[in-house]
């Protein structure tokens, strides 16, 4: 193609690439001091239209990240989170890991703003002040500094990184609670999706919607059983449960969750759930007792035999393990695992598929506390699947 002004019609915008601006500026050189003017790759006047075009490009591409950033199917990062905010949903933010930790040394010896380390050099956080006890021992959370899915196992955390005299040492008995990583692009604009589906003509969508737009919530399914008698799932009849993932301590969430399905639910339309809460219709000031269910989180324990191929590090240990905690956390209520496509998403961590660095041997997998296998598992409609580093073992034939 040749050079064009930038423009926007119903397909978008449009903008010439980088070869046609440095194209069009040796044209113009050409205009202005003739064609004998030598502009071959290694002259002067040639490097310095290279940097005009590079500049110019530069502006056009960043026309584009603007004009993208208007819709939530093309704007990224914060552009995205400005966009979904119209909405009222915000991107839920990665958590810390957190680990009980096991401070010792001399009697009533106060730590201030301690900090200790794991084997792997990532930093813990305690709270601002600790004193050891009469035994010279006490016993704290550490916050891990890195957000997302930072594991931690029995015995890990051991390094004193704010040396205080009478503190002698640390050490974790249990493994540590992993955290969270933060809502991606493409589950923000799912969820942006399924929120502005509260004028929707169907009063399911709307109402699931209207739940996942509540600050506090951070999933939501809906169903409906519109028979005479109690279905399978234990919907009792002409009922509506939702099934909410929220803060049960929190009782202002608990109070708009419950207002909200008042709001959106048929006329007599029952509700079901083992959570209930007493609401006042503001309108006529008649009360009503809703009921709700709080989603479930399982975890789900994974054990995978892998066979290294020549190029294998043992980096792929921790990054299978990631791998699988985000595949099992994307996953929705009542949701069926499927053990074959835990080791499809095993296998895509490999660099290349092409030449892999390993292949999957075997992998099992069922709810924690259950012995792992290879059939499929199952959960109640209440029920999610979530990912723990902790209980995901990964064999390499090496560790």
């Amino acid at each position: 193609m040749s050079y064009f002004t930038p423009f926007v019609d119903e397909s978008g915008y449009h903008y010439p690439s980088y070869n046609d601006i440095v194209d069009d500026l040796v044209t113009q050189f050409q205009q202005i001091y003739g064609d004998g003017i030598y502009l071959g790759s290694d002259s002067q006047d040639y490097q310095i239209i290279s940097i005009f075009a590079l500049k110019i490009y530069d502006a056009f591409q960043a026309v584009e990240l603007a004009y993208n950033a208007h819709s939530p199917l093309t704007a990224i990062g914060t552009s995205l989170d400005y966009v979904v905010a119209i909405n009222g949903i915000n991107r839920v933010q990665g958590t810390a890991s957190k680990a009980q930790v096991t401070l010792s040394g001399t009697a009533g010896t106060v730590i201030t703003n301690g900090i200790v380390s794991d084997v792997e050099g990532r930093l813990w956080d305690l709270p601002e002040s600790v004193t050891l006890d009469a035994n010279g021992t006490a016993t704290v959370t550490a916050t891990c500094r890195e957000t997302g899915v930072v594991s931690a196992q029995a015995g890990a955390i051991t390094r004193i990184m704010t040396p205080t005299i009478g503190w002698v040492s640390v050490t974790n008995a249990e493994a540590a609670v992993t955290g969270t990583v933060t809502e991606t692009d493409s589950a923000l604009r799912a969820r942006q999706v399924t929120s502005v589906a509260q004028p929707s003509q169907t009063i399911l969508s709307g109402l699931k919607g209207a739940l996942l737009a509540l600050d506090g919530v951070d999933g939501c399914e809906v169903y409906e059983n519109d028979t005479g008698s109690t279905d399978a799932r234990g919907i009792t009849a002409h009922s509506v449960c939702a099934v909410v993932d929220y803060d049960s301590s929190d009782a202002d969430v608990k109070e708009a969750i419950a207002s909200t399905i008042l709001m959106y639910k048929s006329c007599g339309c029952d509700t079901y759930g083992s959570t209930s809460q007493l609401v006042t219709d503001e309108g006529t000031g008649q009360q009503y007792t809703i009921k709700f269910q709080q989603m479930t989180p399982v975890d789900v324990a994974v054990d995978v035999v892998i066979m290294p191929k020549a190029n294998y590090s043992q980096a792929y240990v921790a990054q299978i393990q990631t791998a699988l905690v985000e595949y099992l956390n994307s996953l929705e209520a009542g949701q069926t695992i499927n053990v074959s496509m835990l080791a499809a998403v095993v296998m895509n961590v490999n660099a290349s598929l092409l030449n892999p660095a390993f292949v999957v041997d075997s992998v099992k997998a069922a709810k924690s506390g259950s012995q792992t296998g290879t059939a499929d598992i199952t959960f109640n409609f209440y029920e999610v699947a979530h990912g723990n580093a902790n209980i995901i073992s990964v064999d390499d034939g090496i560790s």
